[in-house]
């Protein structure tokens, strides 16, 4: 019997065999298979809703999963700590290769430590830039135009706009500064786990030699999610289902 269809039965998911999947790392960190099962839960759980604003809210959870993922590799470099042959180079240099590995970082620390992110709305146009950005003036302007399509900065003179990891987003989708697109929320995360597998892979070769773990559980070895995209475009928001006043 295929256990990872039987779990899936048994939380109501769909049987339908969807063209997406996202493998769980086979990690030797029980803590980075934790938080890739969460991760990827939460984008399930995400994929199920009928509600614009539930799907936007379970998938900013999932992004925190998603970079927990890194974070525990990252924290072993950190803070003086050296656990990883090559150190933060070794890292960076896994990670460059991830999808909107940047950006979903971007989305964790605008959401959880500056202003929170908001679920968008079909009944509000919204193009938001989130900073700090300073623009400093010096013989010459500095502007920043938020357009459809991503930011636009412009200076003259000496003058320069600074920019301290800055977040743009339409309408609930997310400038990526390395496609120079704006990208859903569901793109981001998907393209992001499905990636990690192959991160979290390389990662594990650094571990200093003798480096040793709390046996990981063999069900994460041969469970597999199943990630479907939604029948509407990606560019586009499926209108906010109306409500009763009882919240029905």
């Amino acid at each position: 019997m295929d256990e990872r269809n039987t779990a899936e039965k048994e939380e109501g998911t769909t049987e339908k065999e969807p063209e997406d999947r996202v493998p769980y790392p086979i990690a030797r960190h029980p803590g980075v298979n934790e938080h890739f099962l969460r991760a990827v839960w939460f984008f399930n759980s995400a994929m199920a809703a009928k509600k614009v604003a539930d799907q936007f809210r379970i998938l900013v959870a999932a992004a925190y999963f998603a970079r927990g993922i890194a974070e525990l590799f990252i924290d072993m470099v950190v803070g003086g700590r050296n656990e990883l042959v090559g150190g933060k180079k070794a890292l960076d240099k896994i990670f460059k290769d991830v999808p909107y590995f940047d950006l979903i970082g971007r989305i964790r620390i605008h959401d959880f430590h500056r202003c929170g992110l908001v679920p968008p709305s079909p009944e509000v146009n919204s193009v938001v830039g989130l900073g700090p950005v300073q623009l400093v003036a010096s013989k010459g302007e500095a502007t920043i135009q938020l357009t459809p399509n991503g930011p636009v900065i412009h200076t003259t003179g000496n003058s320069k706009v600074i920019e301290t990891r800055p977040l743009y987003s339409v309408n609930g989708t997310f400038y990526d500064k390395v496609s120079k697109k704006q990208v859903s929320l569901r793109v981001i995360v998907q393209e992001y786990l499905k990636a990690m597998p192959a991160a979290v892979a390389e990662c594990e070769k650094l571990y200093e030699p003798g480096r040793a773990f709390p046996t990981t559980p063999e069900m994460f070895a041969d469970f597999s999610a199943q990630c479907e995209a939604p029948e509407e475009p990606e560019e586009n928001l499926p209108p906010e289902p109306t409500s009763n006043t009882d919240g029905k």
